[in-house]
């Protein structure tokens, strides 16, 4: 199996053009997802007020991904979960060229473990949700709850865990001209287990890796980043035991 690898960008810009730019590297027919709405406003939202979800995004077969809502967790389908797609399913009617949704993306997910659309694969159908508004009453954004997975920022990358022994085993890193958030650099380099799993582009100035001038806002971020985790420890001994059900009733919408 080949090296899966992540880049790691510190803005949602920079991101957002690697992931563009991989999707027409693959040299494949590029799909587009077009979200539908209901509510005065609803398709004005952004992303972040629909979890994640943008109102359109392009997708192909070959492309990797990131799942945005918890499908059955007890089996590695959260939200962050990473995979490929391996096909973009139609109903008869609908046409990859016009405005609608297909029904679902098949998706090779790396760490699901539950039993697959074929024998031996890891593959599941994600189908289309619908999501509110987190501030709107009454808007709704339907879309498949996939984004692209090329590339991701330094901080929704918080929590992996890249190198041997994982899937994604290696990544490249772009910190950006400026530290604009204490422990910016700390947190992109400390998701790889070791140097021989990371690399620079570009390559950074050597004071990004110099003591921080703001020690009291480092240790501040630090202590919330120990708080944060002693609560999912707390949650997941506590519920643990929800979504032992496919696609049970885990979506937060």
């Amino acid at each position: 199996m080949a090296h899966l690898q992540l880049h790691v960008c510190s803005v949602k810009r920079s991101a957002a053009e690697h992931n563009a730019s991989r999707l027409r590297d693959l040299g494949v027919p590029i799909v587009p997802l077009r979200a539908s709405h209901a509510g005065v406003g609803a398709a004005g939202g952004d992303a972040d007020s629909y979890k994640g979800l943008p109102t359109s995004t392009l997708l192909a077969v070959g492309a990797r991904v990131m799942l945005k809502v918890n499908l059955w967790t007890v089996h590695g389908l959260t939200n962050g979960a990473m995979g490929t797609v391996v096909a973009i399913v139609y109903a008869d009617d609908t046409h990859p060229g016009r405005a609608e949704l297909p029904q679902a993306v098949v998706v090779n997910f790396d760490q699901y473990t539950g039993p697959g659309l074929r024998a031996g694969t890891r593959e599941v159908a994600v189908p289309v949700s619908e999501f509110r508004h987190d501030k709107k009453a009454g808007c709704t954004r339907t879309q498949i709850p996939l984004v692209l997975g090329f590339a991701t920022t330094i901080h929704k990358a918080q929590g992996c865990s890249i190198g041997i022994g994982e899937t994604v085993t290696h990544m490249t890193v772009d910190l950006g001209p400026t530290e604009f958030a204490p422990g910016l650099t700390y947190v992109a380099v400390s998701r790889a287990k070791a140097l021989t799993n990371i690399a620079f582009k570009p390559a950074p100035d050597k004071s990004r890796f110099q003591p921080s001038k703001a020690p009291k806002m480092l240790a501040a971020r630090l202590a919330h980043d120990e708080l944060q985790r002693q609560r999912a420890v707390t949650t997941g001994e506590t519920y643990g035991a929800i979504g032992s059900e496919p696609y049970g009733c885990e979506f937060d919408v």
